[in-house]
């Protein structure tokens, strides 16, 4: 779905939204423009605070399991999937209902999440849906 060599880091959450940012920030890029992976209804959240090398996102079809009752009532709801994210070598999962990336040259202090105006957070680059 989506597949990326840049260093990446958890960046932000914005909990009445459920909104989950992972950034490659636009100092460690030649472009000078960050790359926002942003989840929405975020259900559940299993990350290294960085990827150093890289990330592959797919959909796990497989109706993945966690034992958390929460959480895995909340992946039969059709609009939530398990998105499996791939990096340094290793699995990691979030299930939310889906993902968009984006580019844009917010400074380091800013975050994409929350924005109502497309103009915000930035040009749509990839997406899940």
């Amino acid at each position: 779905m989506y597949e990326s060599n840049k260093k990446f880091i958890l960046y932000d959450y914005l909990v009445s939204h459920g909104q989950l940012l992972l950034r490659a920030d636009k100092i460690n890029e030649k472009k000078g423009f960050n790359t926002d992976i942003v989840f929405f209804d975020t259900a559940y959240v299993q990350l290294p605070a960085f990827f150093m090398n890289g990330v592959s996102i797919t959909q796990d079809n497989g109706k993945k399991r966690f034992g958390y009752p929460g959480i895995d009532n909340g992946l039969d709801n059709e609009y939530r999937k398990c998105f499996e994210i791939v990096g340094d070598s290793a699995s990691y999962y979030v299930v939310a209902s889906f993902f968009q990336v984006f580019e844009n040259d917010l400074a380091f202090d800013q975050t994409s999440l929350g924005f109502l105006d497309p103009e915000g957070i930035g040009k749509e680059i990839a997406r899940s849906f």
